[in-house]
């Protein structure tokens, strides 16, 4: 409770602040921040595209995986010896 009201002032603070910055620009710079700000979320509105985009993907992929059955590694380890020594003595 006490961190949000501490947030919530330090906002209003802040908010002031630009507001004060604002008000004092000159209309060049006002222009030039606005046009900042609109290209600052044309990009941030791709990334969000971007990483939709991507998570798609990879729930895709995702829902191709198989899992694998156990495998016994000691009995293939000794059925692969039989078949060795057993064609090396046929031989």
């Amino acid at each position: 409770m006490i961190a949000e009201r501490m947030v919530a002032d330090n906002m209003k603070t802040l908010r002031q602040k630009v507001y004060n910055m604002v008000e004092t620009m000159s209309d060049e710079a006002l222009n030039a921040l606005f046009r900042y700000m609109i290209e600052y979320n044309r990009q941030a509105t791709e990334r969000e595209q971007r990483i939709l985009k991507n998570r798609e993907a990879f729930e895709d992929l995702m829902s191709l995986v198989r899992h694998a059955p156990e495998r016994d590694y000691k009995k293939e380890l000794e059925k692969s010896r039989e078949e060795r020594f057993l064609n090396a003595c046929v031989d």
